[in-house]
């Protein structure tokens, strides 16, 4: 067994007023890398635990093994291939009853919008989103101060 020692000089401690945020587990579902990687890097720094999915495939490899434990979102575009976002809300809604799901998608104004709606989501942040904006509607949405 390896015993380390603190070096209480050099030990990073957060200011006396500090209070971490919330945090959750993170599925980010989108088949565009570019996208999966900048809600990766924005809901990281701010602490989160972020796994991507790309395909419907990686998204039941992630709830097999994993589960929503805790506290659980799903951050997913709307118009995903071969994945239809309404049906698994429906099911996930079933398993899962307090998961939130973000949608993040490019498309502001669509005919499915309300239907998405109407499935259960929790909120929509529009793309493109810098990274205050997408952080600040993320905690508006899942009530983060």
């Amino acid at each position: 067994m390896v015993r380390t020692r603190l070096n209480t000089r050099t030990a990073l401690v957060p200011p006396v007023d500090y209070e971490p945020k919330e945090q959750y587990r993170v599925l980010v579902i989108n088949s565009r890398i570019p996208v999966c990687k900048q809600v990766d890097n924005f809901l990281s720094k701010e602490g989160h635990r972020v796994t991507t999915a790309k395909t419907s495939l990686d998204v039941s490899n992630y709830m097999r093994k994993f589960g929503a434990v805790g506290k659980f979102v799903i951050v997913s575009d709307l118009q995903f291939f071969n994945f239809s976002l309404v049906d698994f809300i429906k099911k996930i809604k079933v398993t899962v009853p307090n998961v939130k799901v973000i949608v993040y998608t490019g498309s502001e104004n669509t005919p499915r919008k309300e239907e998405v709606k109407a499935a259960g989501i929790s909120g929509w942040i529009s793309n493109p989103s810098d990274f205050q904006s997408f952080i600040s509607n993320f905690n508006r949405i899942l009530n983060i101060k």
